[in-house]
């Protein structure tokens, strides 16, 4: 199965769970802590295991989400695994050394809020799409072989 996972400091709840709408109103499927960690489990072997399994991330990029060590090495993962990281900025942020290394500020797109009639959002959605299709392809494509 096919999801995003979607990365934030836990100050941006709000943002990222109208994120998750979003995505999902769009049949994306979403993966989200700590909502979608199952009860009782080991929570960073279930992050490192739903990035290593996801099409991409979604960074909802913030400086809390940039001071946070667990959305750094939520990053960090997603690099290691090189999934594509779509960051979403949500305020004015200026890189850190660390995100600075992971992403490049082209790869940003920066947005005033998180709704269909957010003129910035199409070509993350689309982006995010096109993901799922040629992911869907390709294993379609392995599991015939």
């Amino acid at each position: 199965m096919s999801y995003a996972f979607i990365s934030y400091s836990s100050k941006n709840q709000a943002a990222a769970d109208a994120m998750k709408k979003l995505l999902e109103k769009n049949n994306i499927a979403t993966w989200m802590a700590p909502g979608d960690i199952p009860p009782a489990s080991t929570y960073a072997k279930e992050i490192n295991s739903a990035i290593r399994n996801c099409a991409c991330m979604v960074l909802m990029l913030t400086n809390d989400a940039q001071n946070s060590v667990w959305v750094a090495k939520e990053v960090e993962r997603a690099v290691h695994y090189r999934k594509p990281v779509l960051p979403i900025q949500l305020e004015q942020v200026v890189l850190n050394d660390e995100f600075e290394f992971y992403i490049s500020t082209n790869q940003i797109v920066a947005v005033n809020r998180i709704d269909e009639s957010s003129p910035e959002l199409p070509y993350s959605l689309l982006l995010c799409i096109s993901l799922f299709t040629t992911l869907h392809y390709t294993t379609s494509i392995c599991q015939k072989q």
